[in-house]
């Protein structure tokens, strides 16, 4: 293979790791489903058909996001700069949800920190 500048490399790298961000996004998804209507069942003592149509609903919800984030990057903030937002909201989202629980953990069971 003839490389004839820095840029075919780099749109590759880019391209390999846009590919592994979705097999891993689409294996997690997949991976949880089973185990998300379980849950919901045990935990949220819902019953199997409110728990089928809120992960309906998710799978609906995740499949549909990629389309919008693509009209979006094609029309108004171009592709690279919409995967480095994608990847930093990805990062955002389930950190501020971590510290939103643990501030309701504390509120919950009373405790001061020092």
């Amino acid at each position: 293979m003839l490389i004839l500048d820095n840029s075919i490399v780099l749109g590759g790298i880019i391209k390999m790791k846009c590919a592994g961000n979705d097999m891993i996004e689409k294996l997690a998804t997949y991976g949880m489903s089973a185990n998300f209507v379980v849950y919901m069942m045990k935990v949220y003592n819902m019953d199997q058909v409110l728990s089928a149509n809120i992960l309906n609903a998710w799978f609906a919800a995740s499949n549909i996001t990629p389309l919008i984030g693509a009209f979006l990057a094609d029309a108004y903030l171009g592709k690279f700069r919409t995967i480095a937002y994608a990847s930093f909201a990805s990062l955002l989202v389930p950190l501020t949800f971590l510290w939103i629980d643990y501030n309701l953990y504390l509120k919950v069971f009373h405790i001061q920190l020092q």
